[in-house]
């Protein structure tokens, strides 16, 4: 398994440097590899920030990614949940990455943060 970084997967969805798109394209065809979750938070950021995409945008993305053969995404069930909290609130990834952590895997989450509190309750596993 092949551990891929934030531009590799960045050229491989915006096919913006056609020489890079074809090398990590024929790479990802022949070898097992992986997007960490700290590698998908930050594609994520630069995906809003710098290239202006809207959040709906991003998930399908994402969702493309996660159904790339031969490409897989790290914590899947938490990534979508993540971004279905994405699309539904104005909390960061961050944040939606937390909450799913708390919804699908039972981890406790700590916040002062208001929005994020009223998501957790909802999940009933908000830590005071």
């Amino acid at each position: 398994m092949v551990l891929l970084d934030t531009n590799a997967v960045l050229r491989f969805i915006l096919k913006d440097v056609s020489k890079q798109h074809k090398e990590i394209v024929q790479f990802i065809s022949s070898n097992p590899s992986a997007i960490r979750l700290e590698v998908l938070i930050e594609m994520i950021f630069v995906l809003e920030k710098y290239y202006k995409k809207n959040r709906q945008e991003i998930a399908h993305i994402v969702s493309v990614l996660g159904k790339t053969e031969n490409l897989f995404i790290q914590y899947p069930r938490v990534v979508a949940k993540a971004l279905t909290l994405f699309i539904e609130n104005e909390l960061d990834i961050v944040d939606c990455i937390l909450c799913a952590f708390n919804d699908v895997m039972g981890y406790d989450v700590f916040t002062f943060d208001t929005e994020m509190k009223n998501i957790l309750q909802r999940n009933k596993k908000v830590t005071k």
